[in-house]
């Protein structure tokens, strides 16, 4: 179960990541427009 929760914990970590990097993306696209 430990190593269950911790790769839980990496994917919740990678979907973070992504979303910041959208959030990045639109960001940086309206800032052009």
């Amino acid at each position: 179960m430990k190593i269950y929760g911790i790769e839980m914990e990496e994917i919740y970590e990678k979907k973070k990541v992504r979303i910041f990097c959208r959030r990045n993306e639109t960001n940086a696209i309206t800032n052009i427009k």
